[in-house]
């Protein structure tokens, strides 16, 4: 990142985007020691974006939420093995925005991953 900001000083600016999940916000169950390295990102991130910003350099993070793939659809499935009544995820994300929203607003103890009824 230093080489990189040292190029956008000579050409009057840049952009830099960090991506990380959101871990780094909401840490999970057992997942201390990678939130703990995502937090850090955002906060260099954080500090970056405040130092750099009167240079014309915008610093960013974006942060990412779960991510299809093989590694989650094993944990998935092993977990669907161990608990079979543990809720799907939804699969249209409107139909979930728009369940989550009607959940949110009619349950005090609502699943996020719950299938729509």
């Amino acid at each position: 990142m230093q080489e990189s900001i040292t190029e956008m000083r000579k050409v009057g600016g840049g952009r830099i985007i960090n991506v990380t999940n959101l871990g780094g916000r909401t840490p999970g169950p057992s997942s201390m020691p990678t939130s703990i390295s995502r937090a850090a990102g955002i906060a260099i991130t954080k500090g970056l974006s405040k130092d750099l910003a009167k240079e014309n350099i915008l610093v960013t993070t974006v942060c990412i939420g779960l991510v299809k793939s093989g590694q989650h659809q094993r944990r998935f499935d092993a977990r669907i093995e161990k608990e079979p009544n543990w809720p799907r995820p939804v699969r249209c994300p409107l139909v979930a925005w728009q369940s989550l929203k009607k959940r949110v607003t009619s349950s005090p103890s609502w699943h996020p991953l719950a299938p729509v009824t």
